[in-house]
């Protein structure tokens, strides 16, 4: 039995910042959860070819439709991936989700539930009917993957695009998926210096929508969650961490 430890980071752009931030800091680090890499179908294997290439990944891109359709204009968007460490020897599969803002793999074990590990990119909050919507129906593909899986267990990690304390629609109907699933919002790590992962300094835009949610019987009480408010990471989001949040039967 071993516990592990996830990351996850909204990249802001896959790029060889990224690379080099996420190779100093994942040296103990056994999954990676991304979001943003504004990758494609043909490009997406750069995160593994170099620095990272410890790690099996799983991908999917936000931008097949336009691509297909010709439409290249404007920057890329979108993207999430799972990368787990070769070296643990896990037995898993990917698991479908119907959408590119989640990318999800099941962790299979012989004396323990399986594990579902999910990276997540929820839709920004512009507070109108459609962004609603599509938040709402983002959580329907979530709801999917559990009803697909009954007896697993999960975590989902990534950048919900709501803060917990938010007064609004999306945080009240991620409340309610929350409380629906059996689903745990584990908290950062208190510092008084750092307590949010999105930031804009210009604009004076600092805020917390970074997150993991996991079934409620995998943390213990020594799971801990910290904000990596590193100066050599080049997103506008700060990377979290998430230690000892799960036991895999190795």
């Amino acid at each position: 039995m071993a516990q592990f430890s996830i990351l996850s980071l909204n990249c802001h752009g896959f790029n060889i910042g990224i690379e080099s931030y996420l190779a100093r800091i994942c040296e103990n680090i056994d999954i990676i959860l991304l979001q943003e890499t504004w990758l494609s179908d043909f490009t997406y294997d750069r995160i593994t070819a170099g620095p990272l290439s410890a790690y099996c990944m799983v991908h999917t891109s936000a931008m097949e439709e336009k691509l297909q359709n010709g439409i290249l204009h404007g920057r890329p968007f979108g993207g999430t991936a799972v990368l787990y460490k070769r070296s643990l020897g896990l037995n898993v599969s990917v698991v479908y989700t119907g959408s590119p803002r989640c990318t999800a793999l099941k962790i299979y074990q012989d004396s323990d539930a399986d594990i579902i590990i999910a990276s997540i990119y929820m839709p920004y909050d512009a507070r109108n009917i459609d962004s609603e919507t599509d938040f709402e129906s983002t959580l329907g593909q979530l709801q999917g993957i559990i009803a697909s899986n009954v007896g697993c267990k999960f975590i989902f990690g990534g950048d919900f695009n709501v803060s917990k304390d938010a007064n609004s629609s999306h945080m009240a109907l991620l409340h309610s998926f929350c409380l629906s699933n059996d689903l745990k919002w584990l908290d950062h790590t208190i510092d008084i210096n750092v307590n949010y992962t999105y930031h804009v300094e210009k604009n004076n835009h600092f805020s917390l929508i970074d997150h993991f949610l996991c079934s409620s019987q995998l943390p213990s009480d020594e799971t801990f969650i910290d904000i990596l408010p590193d100066g050599d990471n080049p997103s506008d989001h700060y990377a979290i961490a998430a230690s000892k949040c799960a036991h895999l039967i190795l």
